[in-house]
């Protein structure tokens, strides 16, 4: 039975739990529902490592299609100018900031695991416009696509992960 506190109430949250769970997890016993919940946070959390990947893969991509770096004449997509390479380097920023300012509502009108789940398109859809982009607006665009998805994701997975794992676990 729970310890009791002052007045006869039980406390919020007994302390006990945690300290049993850790030592079984230290013994490699960790409990089915400790093990769940790792695996959630690591799948949720891959959606932020895409925040990293999509806005650095474009630096490889750069070598084949900047004029400057290489003579880019018989590729699709060339840029031709400071400004062009400038706003393909950006527009996945660009859609991060729409995305997490729209993560929010998102997560609150259908739910924080459906938008991230719904979200997921992005990281498809992106992408596959991006490699086949005919001209520099349809890859800005993918991008920009994509860095919707990445805002979104940065706004809800740690608000996701805060809600779907107990206090005693964070």
């Amino acid at each position: 039975a729970p310890a009791m506190v002052e007045g006869g109430r039980q406390p919020l949250n007994d302390q006990r739990a945690p300290l049993a769970d850790a030592a079984a997890a230290a013994e490699g016993l960790a409990s089915e529902p400790e093990r769940s919940y790792a695996l959630l946070v690591f799948v949720t959390g891959l959606s932020l490592f895409n925040f990293g990947y999509n806005t650095a893969s474009i630096s490889g991509a750069l070598l084949y299609i900047d004029l400057d770096q290489t003579d880019c004449s018989a590729e699709v997509v060339c840029l031709t100018s400071a400004f062009e390479k400038g706003c393909v380097v950006s527009s996945v920023l660009l859609g991060a900031c729409l995305g997490a300012l729209s993560g929010g509502p998102l997560g609150d009108r259908f739910g924080r695991s459906r938008a991230l789940i719904y979200n997921n398109a992005f990281y498809i859809i992106g992408p596959v416009g991006m490699a086949l982009s005919q001209s520099v607006e349809t890859l800005a665009a993918t991008r920009a696509l994509t860095g919707f998805g990445v805002g979104v994701s940065s706004a809800l997975v740690h608000l996701y992960i805060g809600e779907s794992v107990p206090a005693a676990r964070r």
